[in-house]
């Protein structure tokens, strides 16, 4: 069974060429679309008692919104922003499963000339380091995004970050002097 479901997700991968588009609508629009859907039910219920000027200031304005010594926004929330980020949350997700299919096609078809073979055992190549170089830069691109639209202070990032590379070095020593 087990060799059965990883069969099964490496011909996903290998058939995203053909259903990418389904795989759009699927793993980002319907969500995207269900998502927004949310607020727009909201904003058509209130529009009909007129409460437009409400759902705007509800919706749009910051409901936190803290500020530094010199009036400079440190940190904002609205909701508005909440459904942006979630909703970008579907199309980072969709870019990394695209960008881990092309990497394997490329990775295969690279193999294949160079070895002039038609086909691939299964297990035959590492796609791992590749794979993980991806999702590692999607997903910190992702990140890099929700702090630019929370106003997030970098400079406390950088405590965080300085501690976290510190940790993570500590607990790679072993690893990386094998």
């Amino acid at each position: 069974l087990l060799s059965r479901s990883s069969d099964l997700e490496i011909k996903e991968t290998l058939m995203f060429g053909a259903t990418w588009f389904y795989d759009l609508f699927k793993d980002v629009v319907i969500p995207v679309m269900a998502l927004l859907s949310v607020p727009s039910c909201i904003r058509l219920a209130l529009n009909v008692f007129d409460f437009d000027d409400l759902f705007k200031n509800i919706y749009y304005n910051n409901f936190v919104q803290l500020v530094n010594d010199n009036g400079v926004d440190t940190f904002r929330l609205s909701f508005h922003g909440i459904f942006v980020l979630i909703s970008l949350f579907f199309v980072f997700r969709y870019i990394d499963r695209a960008l881990h299919a092309i990497w394997q096609q490329c990775r295969y078809a690279l193999f294949m000339k160079k070895n002039h073979r038609k086909t691939i055992r299964n297990n035959e190549i590492n796609l791992s380091l590749g794979n993980s170089i991806i999702s590692v830069l999607v997903w910190f691109t992702y990140i890099v995004v929700i702090v630019l639209t929370l106003h997030v202070p970098t400079s406390s990032l950088t405590l965080v970050a300085g501690g976290l590379s510190a940790g993570i070095g500590f607990a790679l020593k072993d690893t990386i002097n094998n």
